[in-house]
């Protein structure tokens, strides 16, 4: 996606980026969306720390 976006000019929707620790590891995966757009969690009961069950929506009207 990066490569894309450098030399075709193609920003991607979203990115999935991690966080690791040295105690952990790999404590998570996120979604980063590009503006306007948010991360949301697809549905309750799935786990925030993996960025597969999370989607980029664009806020509703006068939502933050």
């Amino acid at each position: 996606a990066i490569a894309a976006w450098v030399e075709k000019g193609e920003a991607p929707q979203s990115v999935v980026a991690s966080r690791f620790s040295q105690m952990q590891g790999l404590e998570r995966t996120f979604r980063l969306c590009a503006e306007p757009k948010r991360a949301v969690l697809k549905q309750s009961g799935l786990d925030p720390k993996k960025a597969e069950n999370w989607e980029c929506r664009t806020p509703k009207a006068g939502a933050n």
